[in-house]
């Protein structure tokens, strides 16, 4: 697409990260602004300024619509992203793009085969605590021995509920994605899985292996009782160092009014999006990596006895 062309945006989906993308798009505050928010598609008939609603109809068929923001659950995923790219839609979509590996891959395959970008939001990957970490981690020459991953927080809706997330690691396969990044888009391998559910919540727990770190752990703990989103990264280096993430720290405050905005997380993301559509930025990283890490999800349900499409191996 010619970088001149304003993109028509809609996002379907109103909960927090769908406020929080229609917040983005209407900011003029950016010199890279070359887009229109059409408006948003909601369950509930919603009053926001400077926005318009619309039916999920209108936003897959008009004419002027070139983009989908996609917000919503993820087993609502498939069907809107299928018929997003049939129409012709380029589509961001929050994490994940399906419940599948089988289904996310089909989705790929009919984005390649329009010309289309299908981006899988993970802004995790953008923190300063995940680019301090992977610039302290690059550093290092030794052999890395382990790696852990701990995620705490609570139920939302639909994380508890396996068959509309595709279960604990399709629901939170931005863990997947860090460890990923973290350790050079290293393939990984599902060495094992368990997945232990009481009355209060559940423990999920993932054992993976790689070419550059053979001792992997994941593990997803979500309660009830509600909590706040916690998340421990840690590496132990073959002499024993202890790498750590350390906590966001809020950036600094400009000097002057007239200083540069930076860009949130959420609008990076989009941004990185935007380059791809107008062919200015790298996509086929990230495609790879969710191919990559949701076929590694379904291996470790497969362990856990939950619907996998693909067996351990």
């Amino acid at each position: 697409m010619p970088s001149d062309d304003v993109l028509g945006v809609v996002v379907i989906g109103v909960g927090i990260a769908g406020r929080v993308r229609i917040r983005d798009l209407g900011d003029t505050a950016f010199p890279e602004r070359k887009w229109n928010l059409i408006g948003y598609v909601s369950r509930r008939t919603l009053e926001i300024a400077d926005a318009h609603q619309i039916t999920e109809e209108e936003a897959l068929t008009r004419p002027d619509v070139d983009v989908i923001v996609l917000c919503t659950e993820p087993h609502a995923h498939e069907s809107v992203i299928r018929r997003a790219l049939e129409h012709g839609k380029h589509v961001l979509v929050e994490f994940p793009v399906a419940t599948s590996a089988r289904v996310t891959e089909e989705l790929y395959t009919l984005a390649e085969q329009k010309g289309l970008i299908l981006h899988e939001e993970n802004i995790a990957l953008l923190t300063p605590s995940f680019r301090f970490l992977n610039e302290r981690l690059q550093a290092i020459e030794l052999p890395i021995t382990s790696a852990e991953i701990h995620f705490t927080g609570s139920y939302n809706g639909w994380t508890e509920d396996f068959e509309k997330s595709g279960g604990p690691f399709c629901a939170n396969v931005s863990l997947l994605q860090t460890i990923y990044v973290l350790l050079g888009n290293c393939s990984l391998t599902a060495t094992g899985g368990q997945l232990q559910v009481n009355d209060d919540g559940f423990l999920a727990t993932a054992k993976l292996s790689c070419e550059k770190c053979k001792d992997i752990t994941i593990t997803i703990k979500r309660t009830r009782e509600k909590s706040a989103r916690s998340k421990e990264i840690k590496f132990v280096i073959a002499d024993g160092t202890v790498v750590k993430d350390t906590p966001d720290k809020p950036p600094p405050t400009p000097p002057s009014s007239q200083a540069p905005r930076k860009p949130g997380l959420f609008m990076e993301d989009w941004l990185k999006f935007v380059a791809a559509v107008r062919e200015t930025g790298d996509h086929a990283a990230g495609a790879a990596r969710t191919r990559h890490c949701i076929r590694v999800a379904d291996a470790l349900h497969a362990f856990m006895g939950l619907r996998g499409d693909e067996a351990p191996s």
